[in-house]
């Protein structure tokens, strides 16, 4: 695909990432369609000119647009962003199935993988759109806050794909001085780090729930980037990928920080609450709870040991109380830091 000085972009979800990603990418001047799910949702954004739901405070640019799917923005559309839950993914696609064009570069801002078959968000797009090319599709990823981002402060981000053309047409449109772009090749190892750092904010966040200290805390966030690299190189990604941006940098924002709602949800589990009640009292997806039934279908499968995983598990879906999770991690066997198990 040549290069467009302006381009039009549409971004399929009104996710509080979705939305930023509008507000950032239209600060260029490019002709920017946010895709809501429903006429009630359009009308609502349209009479308080921002998303009241998902990123108040954040009016919207007159060259930044909110729709309904339609066939003649989409077959129009230079970029098509899905930035919805990954549970949600495939049915998105689909709706879009037969209005995408060959030449269409698909960006994929989605993180996670998919609960009942541990495919990756590219699996996904790949089967729905019955794409012509695997290098049509681009994977953004990185220590990406959504609210940091509405407000200006600096980060930076990593565009992966297969195809070096795609992913300098992605960073250029997203490149500015408040929001630094990289390019890689590893579409796998991308998007798997950007899949488990919300499984890893959960644990960090129970760390914080149980006062641990920060020792645990970053003691327990290096040995599940060991489980990572395991699992990313049993995959085939190129195991430098996780020190990047969409490993480390992904990992390090989430754990940390209390916009995280991964990390806060860790943490309300760490205090007592269970699942169900936290849940409950959240609007947002917590990504990193389907993300650890895909991960440990896959390590099941690929026979890689993921000990931080599999308790988590417990914790989430066998009752086990994080206390005794901890307690259960602190006396497996002593090992070798850098032998393949924890």
């Amino acid at each position: 695909m040549e290069r467009i000085d302006k381009l039009r972009i549409s971004i399929v979800g009104t996710t509080s990432w979705g939305t930023t990603l509008g507000l950032l990418l239209s600060r260029a001047g490019n002709n920017i369609t946010l895709i809501a799910r429903t006429e009630i949702e359009v009308d609502k954004i349209l009479a308080e000119g921002e998303n009241s739901r998902f990123l108040p405070g954040y009016k919207f640019p007159s060259h930044l647009h909110i729709s309904s799917i339609e066939k003649h923005t989409i077959e129009n559309s230079n970029l098509i962003i899905f930035a919805v839950p990954s549970g949600s993914l495939r049915d998105n696609a689909r709706k879009l199935k037969d209005w995408v064009s060959p030449k269409t570069i698909i960006v994929i801002a989605t993180k996670g993988l998919e609960a009942s078959t541990g495919n990756f968000m590219s699996d996904i797009i790949d089967q729905e759109l019955n794409l012509e090319n695997p290098s049509q599709v681009c994977i953004l990823s990185g220590p990406n806050l959504s609210r940091e981002i509405a407000e200006g402060l600096p980060t930076s981000t990593v565009i992966s794909s297969t195809s070096s053309a795609n992913a300098k047409i992605v960073q250029d449109a997203l490149a500015s001085d408040k929001f630094r772009t990289y390019v890689n090749s590893d579409v796998i190892g991308t998007q798997l780090g950007g899949a488990m750092k919300n499984v890893v904010a959960i644990v960090a966040g129970i760390a914080d729930g149980l006062d641990l200290g920060d020792n645990a805390k970053a003691g327990v966030i290096s040995r599940a980037m060991a489980e990572i690299v395991r699992l990313g190189t049993a995959l085939g990604a190129n195991p430098s990928t996780f020190s990047g941006l969409a490993g480390l940098g992904d990992l390090m924002a989430t754990s940390y920080s209390r916009l995280s709602r991964n990390r806060y949800f860790g943490e309300q589990l760490g205090k007592g609450q269970s699942p169900e009640t936290i849940l409950a009292n959240m609007q947002n997806v917590v990504e990193g709870i389907d993300t650890t039934k895909a991960v440990l279908l896959l390590a099941q499968k690929l026979e890689v040991e993921m000990p931080i995983a599999k308790n988590l598990g417990h914790i989430l879906w066998d009752n086990m109380k994080p206390l005794d999770v901890v307690e259960t991690l602190m006396s497996r066997p002593t090992t070798s830091e850098t032998k393949t198990a924890n």
